[in-house]
């Protein structure tokens, strides 16, 4: 299968008759109030039970869930828009769906639909809506790649959808009908070049406003097919610095933050006065080279490299505690995964065994982040390195600049982290070739690698599946071609009357599965 470029780092439901309120109008931010569909809607006083506070700690992009790669833009839209099925611990359930079936050969998909549901501008969903968004998909940043095999998307009447594939694409169900949010066409089409800052979903939280670097607000959609919901109006403020949102949260000025200093857990777990979690996720923290650029091409330099690595101390001291060491891109929960070729472990004696047989001069190499958590990461780095007799030099960039840069080709050593659902195709973002431009960061360009990806999706036998991604584990592995460090542990510290039934693999949670006691 021909890959198209697309990223989703990862980076995951009666309603009446009754229109929905009008949608309002407005211009993309560029510094003031964004006006959305709850047409003027605020929030009421911090104090009242029928609201929650959220603290983010970086501003929110765009909320066009097909072009947003931002985990933190999900965590807005997933309240907003709905999908035909939603993935949860292993299970799939039926959202705007009713039902489903695939045909044995996995090329056809006949979905049912509800017919109880209306968009949040009043209009009726249809299976009209579902071949729109599926189309839109299949030329999204978001989608792109995961759609690629979609040949036909049919309404067979309203209520009746018929998705046929090219070629069997085995993560389909979880990746596109329960990861493919459903949008509005007419939306889609008032709202233009708007359309990321004017959402229109089915969700059961509607859009109000958005204040850039300040915070966006959501309002209940009283005529969600759910029905009603526990909370009425969610705020979501943006407090980059962690320090300041933890205490926000303890003197109740919000009710939840992502976002703590580290050495704050201990405390917190042992505190009666406030809840906190430590949520998992399938973050999976990386350490990467530009492989085109010496002596990063060098196989013997980035086997030293990666047995310098001490992912414990960076686990502990890096990321503060907030990561578990990793020996693998992807693990168990994986489909696809074999665990048959694990990463280099922390041995400094082999390290410099691979160094002197390496190409590396002496030169000073350059380590560049774009964000505070991975700046941490990179001194420990810097000094794991030096004990070799490598020299790094760290910059900080403007995160915008570095990603730019980083796509390019502009960098030498670089650590990022990619969240993906539990499939190892979603990784061909990251690896396959046809995505050097875009987030195949590292820039490698290796045929089995390639093929393993292009063959691996389709194949139906689970067993002959893990072989072929075999491959892919060991060659990123064994040649150090990326060095996974950690999985990321997201803290959640919120107010005790506040419950929280789910969080989700990308360590956040919705709206809808929160409750005031």
């Amino acid at each position: 299968m021909k890959r198209i470029i697309a990223f989703a780092i990862v980076l995951i439901m009666i309603a009446g008759c009754a229109p929905a309120a009008p949608t309002g109008t407005g211009t993309a931010p560029a510094g003031g109030t964004q006006q959305g569909a709850a047409g003027g809607d605020t929030a009421p006083a911090a104090e009242g039970r029928d609201t929650v506070r959220m603290a983010l700690h970086t501003d929110l992009n765009i909320f066009d869930p097909m072009n947003s790669g931002m985990t933190l833009d999900q965590v807005v839209y997933k309240n907003i828009f709905d999908t035909l099925l939603n993935f949860y611990d292993g299970q799939f359930e039926r959202v705007l769906a009713t039902d489903y079936s695939i045909t044995p050969d996995g090329l056809t998909y006949e979905i049912s639909l509800r017919q109880d549901v209306r968009f949040h501008n009043g209009e009726p969903f249809t299976a009209a809506d579902v071949v729109f968004s599926m189309t839109r998909a299949q030329d999204s940043v978001s989608f792109a790649s995961m759609t690629a095999s979609i040949e036909s998307v049919v309404a067979v009447d309203d209520h009746n959808v018929v998705i046929t594939l090219s070629e069997p694409y085995i993560p389909f169900l979880q990746a596109v009908i329960a990861g493919v949010p459903i949008m509005n066409e007419a939306a889609v089409v008032a709202s233009g070049d708007n359309v990321g800052f004017e959402p229109i979903g089915t969700g059961p939280y509607r859009f109000v406003s958005f204040e850039p670097g300040q915070r966006l607000t959501l309002i209940a959609n009283d005529y969600w097919h759910g029905g009603a919901v526990p909370i009425t109006h969610a705020v979501f403020n943006i407090i980059i610095d962690p320090s300041s949102a933890l205490m926000a949260v303890e003197a109740g000025d919000v009710d939840l933050s992502y976002s703590i200093p580290p050495i704050e857990a201990a405390r917190l777990e042992a505190s009666d006065a406030i809840n906190f979690r430590r949520n998992s996720t399938t973050g999976s923290g990386f350490i990467l080279f530009n492989l085109e650029q010496p002596p990063f091409d060098d196989v013997y330099f980035r086997r030293a490299f990666a047995h310098a690595i001490d992912r414990q101390a960076i686990a502990e001291i890096g990321m503060e505690g907030m990561a578990i060491p990793a020996y693998a891109l992807w693990d168990e929960r994986f489909e696809g995964y074999s665990g048959r070729y694990p990463a280099a472990t922390f041995d400094l004696d082999l390290a410099r065994e691979y160094l002197e047989r390496s190409s590396y001069a002496g030169e000073t190499l350059h380590f560049r982040v774009g964000m505070e958590m991975y700046r941490r990461i990179t001194l420990l780095v810097q000094e794991q390195l030096r004990e070799i007799g490598v020299d790094i030099e760290v910059a900080m960039m403007e995160t915008n600049a570095w990603v730019t840069d980083m796509r390019n080709g502009n960098f030498e050593i670089s650590t990022v982290v990619f969240t993906f659902d539990l499939d190892v195709d979603y990784w061909e973002r990251v690896l396959h070739s046809s995505n050097i431009g875009n987030f195949n960061f590292p820039r490698l360009n290796r045929p089995e690698v390639d093929d393993a990806f292009d063959r691996g999706s389709s194949i139906l036998d689970r067993h002959e599946r893990i072989d072929t991604y075999a491959v892919i584990e060991r060659v990123v592995n064994e040649e150090a071609i990326v060095i996974p460090i950690y999985w990321r542990v997201i803290p959640c510290v919120y107010h005790r009357d506040l419950e929280i039934s789910r969080a989700y693999p990308s360590g956040f949670s919705r709206v809808i599965d929160m409750s005031w006691r």
